[in-house]
Formats: C-alpha cells, structure tokens, sequence
C-alpha cells in the first residue's frame, strides 16, 4: 500500500503546542494570521480572509482542533480598525 499524501494522520512533522492568532478589522473584511510553534522552535504560518468576525474565529477553532491545540496554548489578539485599539481577549 503506498502512502496517500492526502492522508494527515500521520505524525512525522512538527507537534504545534501554541496558537498565536491575529484578527485585523478592515473595511469590508477581517484579515485572520495565524502563526503555530512547537517547543523545538519549529513555526508554521499563514493568512485568510474572512467576511466576518464570527467565520475568522471559526477559522480560528478549526485551525486548533486540526492540531490539536489546547487553549491554554492559544492567544487572540484582535485589531480594530480605526480607533486602534487592540484586545487581547483571554481564552479559556
């Protein structure tokens, strides 16, 4: 049997134990980075876009449940557009 690419159970690459995630407010949309770490210092990164805020959390929970992250291990941070203001709400 060869190994089908597609499959993501198996457990050769990085084992991310931290969620850093940014949600920037734009004018007609939420700009969403993510940036995942391990303890050997291994990142992963990357951007999407959301029409609101509810799907760029969404996309949030998904990213943390694809790698198993607990929420001790994850940091939001929310920016705001126009008043500058930036959040940075506690998950628990």
């Amino acid at each position: 049997m060869r190994d089908d690419p597609r499959d993501t159970t198996r457990d050769d690459g990085p084992r991310y134990t931290r969620l850093r995630a940014t949600i920037s407010e734009q004018e007609n949309f939420f700009c969403v980075h993510v940036q995942l770490s391990d303890d050997e210092g291994n990142v992963a990164s990357g951007e999407e876009i959301a029409d609101t805020i509810e799907s760029a959390s969404d996309m949030i929970a998904t990213v943390a449940v694809r790698f198993g992250i607990d929420t001790v291990g994850i940091e939001v941070e929310l920016d705001t557009c126009g008043s500058g203001t930036r959040l940075r709400p506690t998950v628990h």
